[in-house]
């Protein structure tokens, strides 16, 4: 009993070239890259979450010193200054959130183009997509 991947039907007698594999290659490294950098842009949107929290808690807090919370140290600030770095945190991460969002959107038309190139050459009898 022979089992197949592909049906008869879609199976292409296309060469692999060098080049061919230098592209299904770099779809793999591509791909990866594009899960890492999503996974990333989920930490740096939790972050800006937090940030929100940080800032409506300093704007809302009745006292003047306020305790945050750096790394592993709590500070005592003057609710001014509080608003300031949380507001200077909240800029750099917006900053950040844009820088990865223009890397993603460059990874996926990378991505895009060699699709369209790899199905062109081997139509149905290579897998591209995610599971």
């Amino acid at each position: 009993m022979e089992r197949r991947l592909v049906s008869k039907e879609d199976e292409s007698d296309a060469l692999i070239l060098r080049e061919d594999q230098d592209m299904i290659n770099e779809f793999a490294r591509q791909n990866v890259r594009l899960h890492d950098l999503k996974q990333q842009l989920k930490m740096l949107q939790h972050d800006a979450e937090g940030l929100e929290d940080a800032s409506n808690e300093v704007l809302l807090s009745d006292e003047d010193q306020v305790k945050m919370k750096i790394g592993d140290c709590f500070f005592s600030m003057v609710q001014d200054d509080a608003e300031t770095v949380v507001s200077g945190l909240q800029e750099i991460n917006e900053q950040d959130v844009d820088a990865l969002n223009g890397k993603i959107e460059a990874v996926e038309k990378r991505l895009a183009e060699l699709k369209a190139t790899l199905y062109g050459k081997f139509g149905k009898s290579i897998n591209l997509e995610d599971d």
